[in-house]
């Protein structure tokens, strides 16, 4: 009995955030500084669709101890169906979000794929997919599912965790864990 009331304690201080937190978040988290001021082209749908509840089953993330489980448990109920992403592009930061689907048109049939993305658009850097972020708030911890491809064999996502000062709007990578890639 103990075991269950610890645990329901535990998960009350993970949190999801409000969407409007979830946006200053995700311009944290998308943010590059690439030397040609390229960007990214950013999925317009939150996913972590190679994410399941069998990653429960091990600890995928090491940091001094901390119980990364509650806050993968609720990444993942977060992001169980795909969602819009509400940010705004910002490529100043490096990022456009694909809202008009713009450059998926190169990954249909006849649409020349990789080399035709970059041909017509040179300050691409790649593509990237990202969940909706999750927040221990008593840690200051923000967990977040991010992928990152230039090419078809050329890619990963990685569980990150980082912490958020909320005073200065910081982000700070502690952990990565691979979960795969190509």
């Amino acid at each position: 009995m103990f075991h269950y009331v610890l645990f329901i304690l535990v998960l009350q201080s993970v949190s999801s955030l409000p969407l409007n937190d979830d946006n200053k978040l995700l311009s944290l988290i998308l943010k590059e500084d690439y030397t040609d001021n390229g960007y990214t082209v950013v999925d317009p749908k939150a996913t972590i669709s190679i994410m399941n509840e069998n990653l429960i089953s091990f600890d995928p993330l090491v940091l001094n101890g901390y119980d990364v489980q509650p806050l993968i448990r609720q990444l993942i109920e977060k992001n169980r169906e795909s969602i819009s992403l509400t940010i705004e592009s910002n490529p100043s930061k490096g990022y456009i979000i694909d809202k008009e689907k713009k450059f998926l048109k190169y990954f249909t049939e006849n649409g020349g794929g990789w080399n035709k993305l970059y041909e017509e658009n040179p300050k691409v850097h790649g593509l990237t997919s990202v969940s909706l972020p999750v927040y221990d708030k008593q840690a200051n911890l923000i967990l977040v599912y991010k992928s990152f491809s230039q090419n078809f064999l050329a890619g990963e996502g990685s569980l990150i965790i980082y912490s958020f000062d909320d005073s200065n709007g910081e982000l700070k990578e502690l952990s990565r864990r691979m979960i795969w890639v190509s």
